[in-house]
């Protein structure tokens, strides 16, 4: 979803008059690439998923946290901080809902990568974290409240960054 939310805004921050992309100055940019790269490394040893997952939301937090400064990233921060909280309170898994839209497919590769997702049940902590809202379009796929939070945060980073922002800052806080 993200990568569609990237492209959503670059396309409207150029409709909107908007410059060449330029990033803003993020302190210890650094802790991002490391929380991606745990990520990607989780795939390629399974058996550590837990912990290099945990371990690279905990890193995202604490960039997020550095650069609270940024507006934007305050929705980032809470979208992952609920998705870390629901993954870590639910044992290293994002719960999931069944649908019936949901293919054989897709049910299949819920139930053979348990170390990534499980189905919500009636044991799931804060169900209302958990990836609860089916999406058919642009693909087939379930998202979280903290994913939408997450997307709302790149898209407004992005306007800011390529020209207007959606949301000045009130200077007087």
């Amino acid at each position: 979803m993200q990568l569609i939310v990237i492209g959503l805004a670059v396309i409207i921050a150029l409709f909107r008059g908007g410059r060449e992309l330029i990033l803003p100055n993020f302190v210890w940019k650094r802790l991002l690439v490391v929380a991606i790269g745990l990520q990607l490394v989780s795939f390629v040893f399974p058996v550590l998923k837990v912990a290099l997952v945990d371990l690279s939301y905990a890193v995202a937090l604490l960039f997020l946290y550095l650069n609270y400064k940024i507006v934007e990233l305050r929705f980032a921060l809470i979208g992952v901080a609920m998705n870390a909280l629901e993954i870590w309170l639910n044992g290293g898994a994002m719960p999931a809902i069944r649908v019936p839209e949901m293919n054989k497919l897709t049910v299949d590769l819920l139930q053979q990568h348990v170390q990534w997702h499980q189905f919500l049940t009636e044991k799931t902590v804060f169900p209302f974290f958990a990836d609860i809202f089916y999406m058919s379009f642009p693909y087939r796929a379930i998202y979280s409240v903290g994913d939408f939070l997450i997307a709302l945060s790149i898209g407004m980073l992005l306007q800011r960054v390529m020209g207007k922002p959606l949301f000045y800052e009130n200077k007087r806080l």
